[in-house]
């Protein structure tokens, strides 16, 4: 189901009578960011300190009464990834990104927010856990390495890597992954998380996995298909209908990707303006672990910077054996890219460099 959807999926599962849908008890956890956090806690597992905001001028007490730091994020209840999410440095941006998000307008689930939320900044790598739920537990079907550039408060998404979720270095991100489904009672079909952790040397494991937001569905960004085409015998699509439908799921001997690996690939528009030419797409099929592309915009468009999701030109995805993924991600970033000219009230604080520290 659709991210802005899966409240509404569990509540007419239980009209109809069907017998195999979450909890109702925390069918909001698994939508508001707010009461996410709220339930997570609860189950007595850590998630970043926070507060509703309802209007800018209650930012300063919010950040005295938590004992926040610079940065803090600045988000909306109701979003998706990095939609209506601010990564504040002064009060003032926080003040002015509260604004934003409580000015009326609709989220990008089409409701209009009655708060902002105001959070600690968690420091660390950002992964994403995603999960089958069955009636004999939860599965961990594959997690996913994010590089992102932060910066001019906003964090872009370059990459995501696939990891081996069996692997020592994420036992304790899993394992933490598969608490936050079950606290917010995810007991039929998939589960998204998204969470920070930082890396021990001493003990070679990411430790202290925290919380940015679960969801009750897919993961997004063709990762199910990616992490199909990569684990022989894993049919997602079929264990979804048969976890919702309280049958036995097929799952393979193992979720290692072994020599294999996926990474998806995040095109950014680097400038606003007129796209006047689309270089280095043509060149994609040849790549000899490609596996798909999608391009949201074309020649003659106008576009603006990329900020957050919702704004990227495109996306690559590719699947084969590790090094070649690797010099295939390089040759995409050296080759591709977004021209365009200026045009009136254009908002480019500055370029986006082309080709990111990998």
């Amino acid at each position: 189901s659709a991210e802005t959807a899966v409240e509404y999926c569990d509540v007419l599962a239980s009209l109809l009578g069907i017998s195999s849908h979450n909890s109702l008890n925390t069918v909001l956890a698994r939508r508001d960011k707010a009461i996410m956090k709220e339930c997570v806690a609860d189950a007595g597992l850590r998630v970043a300190k926070f507060a509703r905001v309802k209007q800018a001028c209650d930012v300063p007490n919010v950040i005295s009464d938590l004992s926040l730091q610079f940065p803090i994020v600045i988000k909306t209840p109701q979003g998706f990834s990095t939609t209506d999410v601010y990564i504040c440095d002064d009060e003032n941006d926080a003040m002015s990104k509260v604004g934003i998000i409580v000015n009326g307008r609709a989220a990008p689930d089409c409701r209009i927010p009655m708060f902002a939320l105001a959070e600690e900044y968690i420091g660390g790598k950002e992964f994403a856990v995603n999960m089958i739920s069955t009636t004999d537990g939860i599965e961990c079907t594959d997690a996913w390495l994010y590089r992102k550039d932060v910066g001019e408060g906003v964090a872009r998404y370059i990459s995501a890597d696939m990891m081996d979720p069996g692997e020592k270095k994420l036992e304790k991100v899993v394992a933490y992954a598969k608490q936050v489904a079950a606290a917010v009672g995810i007991l039929y079909g998939a589960a998204h998380l998204e969470l920070k952790a930082s890396y021990c040397k001493e003990k070679k494991q990411y430790i202290n996995p925290c919380m940015i937001e679960i969801g009750a569905r897919l993961s997004g960004g063709r990762k199910t298909t990616l992490t199909q085409a990569v684990i022989e015998g894993w049919q997602p699509f079929q264990a979804l209908i048969d976890a919702h439908c309280g049958n036995k799921v097929k799952f393979p001997l193992s979720f290692s990707p072994g020599e294999q690996h996926a990474r998806h690939l995040f095109l950014p528009h680097r400038l606003s303006g007129r796209i006047t030419e689309i270089r280095g797409a043509d060149r994609f099929e040849s790549l000899s672990t490609y596996h798909s592309h999608f391009l949201l915009a074309k020649v003659g468009d106008v576009v603006e910077r990329t900020t957050d999701i919702t704004s990227f030109g495109g996306f690559v995805w590719l699947a084969g054996p590790r090094q070649a993924v690797e010099d295939d991600a390089r040759a995409v970033w050296e080759t591709f890219s977004f021209q365009t000219e200026p045009i009136e009230k254009e908002s480019n604080v500055g370029e986006i460099s082309g080709v990111p520290n990998m």
